[in-house]
């Protein structure tokens, strides 16, 4: 293991001198005192640096990431997009049914209209918001 003094250190070493300024004695030379500061900080960097050694190639695979969370913002401004294309019924009876987990039968029934016509709009609903998401994809020059 070899360990090069670079000017980083040097600065660390001045940066350490000058925070414990009030530790030199007067009547001390004060190159030997910084030469004192630097093997110091030297010896800690070589201690720190066996203790730590290289990290394995498994170690470093191991590692626990997080995905990106860029992917999930762009998706939820698509899916506001598409669903600004749709008609207030459809974008109503979407987050109802859908999003909030309402029945059909709750749905229909706030509606004033029959099961049939709720599950008539959802499907619906879902496959403009689908072809509103696929032309979005295409203006963007992304594949579906």
């Amino acid at each position: 293991m070899i360990l090069q003094n670079t000017d980083a250190e040097d600065q660390e070493t001045l940066l350490k001198a000058l925070s414990n300024l009030d530790k030199f004695e007067e009547g001390t030379k004060l190159l030997s005192w910084m030469f004192t500061v630097m093997r110091n900080t030297f010896c800690t960097h070589y201690k720190n640096a066996r203790r730590e050694g290289p990290a394995s190639v498994e170690a470093i695979f191991d590692t626990v990431s997080t995905a990106p969370s860029q992917e999930w913002s762009v998706a939820v401004r698509e899916l506001d997009c598409a669903m600004t294309h749709l008609s207030a019924d459809q974008q109503h009876v979407l987050m109802q049914v859908v999003v909030l987990g309402d029945s059909y039968e709750t749905a229909a029934s706030e509606a004033g209209c029959a099961v049939g016509t709720i599950k008539s709009r959802i499907n619906r609903a879902r496959n403009r918001l689908l072809a509103n998401l696929e032309g979005q994809e295409r203006r963007l020059g992304r594949s579906p």
